[in-house]
Formats: structure tokens, C-alpha cells, sequence
């Protein structure tokens, strides 16, 4: 029998997007599906919208406030049922072939394989295709690097329900809860991570998504000191604010989060444009 994939859908105020993201997912070509639509307290008509939705694979659970990316997640992955579970933002598209493409590389690689795709990435209606790599020592090398980072986007990852359960999103990350998983899940040195050679995941960066809020910046460079800290065997700040309150101290490396942040920033204009 073919094995239960669970798909996770947090969703927040995206009733502009949130039916097309879950139509992606139930006209899927795998259909051995449970998945899981978490309303993380929107205020819009999101949740309208997806209980008209028909189809009963659909769980939905609806949180009375919003708690974030990450608990949000959390709760779907204790919930999951599944062999195997994936993730899909509530405004972006994929494939109708990704569960099966990436399903098949697991089996065929191992359950310690964590797979993820190439992906479309689309700028205010423009498509580029970014071919990401598909072995798993290319990939890692993006995870120790300043910049070019991006060897494995976490939005695409399919893990088998153990590997989700055991690590977990940590609710402290606003933003970026997604690469924290992805480092430490490659610094446990247990999975073996490989990227499906095919776009099968849109990436839809909107004028007002996460990329765009002014905290964007300050939880990448929490996530990266977060990073540096486990590698020195330091204990890390437990939340951005005490992180900042530790920069607001020590005058050299705020200069160099500084300036890392304004070199993020104009990266990321050149990006968008």
C-alpha cells in the first residue's frame, strides 16, 4: 500500500491566495493525502474560504489568535498521521506531480533523505527558474556560507514523520524557523539531504511578504548568530530582543551584524529587481 503523505498549510489572512495553494495539493497526482489547512487566527475571509473547499482529506484546525509560522507548523506535525510529511505556504504553488516526484527519491535514497525541489521563483509576475543542487555535499555547502546561501529551499521539504517530529520548528524564530530547522538538521550529520531535479515548487515573493517587514533582517542575523554560537559550543540567545540587548553591549559585533545587514539588504534589492 502506497504510504500516507501528511501536507502542512499554515495559513494567516491569505484569502487572496490560500484556495489556489490548497488546489495545488489535492489535485496532486499522489493521492494517499491527509492534509492538514491550519488558520493561525486570521482575521480576513481565509477561513471561509478554505471550509468550502470539498474534499475529505482536508483537516482543518482554526487557532483563536495567531501564534506564528512556526507553532503553527508544530501543530500540525504533532496532528500528522503520515509516513511522510511536507510542507506548502499558503501563497505559493507547486506542481501537480511534486508529492510523487519527491516521494519516489526518498524511497528510492532512504528515510533519512530530506528532499526538496528546484523551484519557479516569481517577482512581481516575473519567472526565473533556479536549479538548485541536486547532491547531497553541494547542497551543504550552501548552509556555512555568508551569501548564495540557498542550496535547498526548506518551503519544498518532504521528511519522513520521525525526522519532523524529533527536530521540530523553534517557535523563538519569527522568521527564518524554516533555515534554522534546515542547519540543524544538517549539523545532527543524520540525513542526507538531495534536491529533485525539476521545478516542481513556485516561490511567489508578493510586495507584502515576509522578505518586505522591516524585522526580516534582524531575524537573519539573530538565525545566523544562532548558528555561529552552536558551532563555537556557546549557548544561544534565547530571543531576538536579548540578542539585540547583547549587541547594544558589545560595540565590534554589532559593527559587523551592521554592516552584514546592509549587505543583506542590498543583495536583496538587486533580487527584486
Amino acid at each position: 500500500m502506497e504510504p500516507l503523505v501528511t501536507v502542512i498549510i499554515p495559513f494567516y489572512n491569505e484569502e487572496k491566495y490560500i484556495e489556489k495553494s490548497v488546489s495545488c495539493i489535492i489535485n496532486q497526482t499522489y493521492e494517499n493525502l491527509e492534509i492538514f489547512l491550519i488558520d493561525d487566527g486570521s482575521s480576513d475571509n481565509s477561513l471561509e474560504k478554505v471550509k468550502k473547499i470539498n474534499d475529505n482529506r482536508i483537516k482543518i484546525i482554526s487557532l483563536e489568535k495567531n501564534i506564528g509560522r512556526a507553532a503553527a507548523r508544530n501543530i500540525g506535525i504533532e496532528e500528522a498521521k503520515g509516513k511522510f510529511i511536507t510542507l506548502m505556504d499558503s501563497d505559493d504553488e507547486c506542481d501537480q506531480h511534486r508529492v510523487e516526484r519527491q516521494l519516489e527519491t526518498i524511497i528510492r535514497n532512504g528515510e533519512n533523505t530530506v528532499c526538496g525541489t528546484w523551484i519557479k521563483i516569481i517577482v512581481n509576475g516575473k519567472e526565473t527558474l533556479k536549479k538548485l543542487p541536486i547532491d547531497h555535499n553541494e547542497i551543504i555547502k550552501g548552509f556555512n556560507r555568508h551569501f548564495n546561501r540557498v542550496t535547498f529551499v526548506a518551503g519544498t521539504m518532504m521528511a519522513s514523520n520521525s525526522i519532523f517530529k524529533e527536530f521540530k520548528y523553534r517557535t523563538k524564530f519569527k522568521y527564518f524557523e524554516d533555515w534554522d530547522l534546515l542547519l540543524r538538521l544538517y549539523e545532527s550529520g543524520r540525513v542526507n539531504f538531495l534536491n529533485v531535479p525539476e521545478p516542481l515548487y513556485s516561490y511567489c515573493i508578493r510586495s507584502k511578504s515576509s522578505r518586505t517587514a522591516q524585522d526580516w533582517y534582524d531575524y537573519n542575523i539573530f538565525a545566523r548568530n544562532c548558528q555561529i554560537r552552536r558551532l563555537k559550543g556557546e549557548c544561544e540567545f534565547d530571543s531576538l530582543e536579548k540578542f539585540n540587548l547583547h549587541l547594544e553591549n558589545n560595540l565590534l559585533e554589532s559593527l559587523y551584524y551592521t554592516t552584514l545587514k546592509g549587505m543583506i539588504r542590498v543583495k536583496r534589492k538587486i533580487e527584486n529587481h
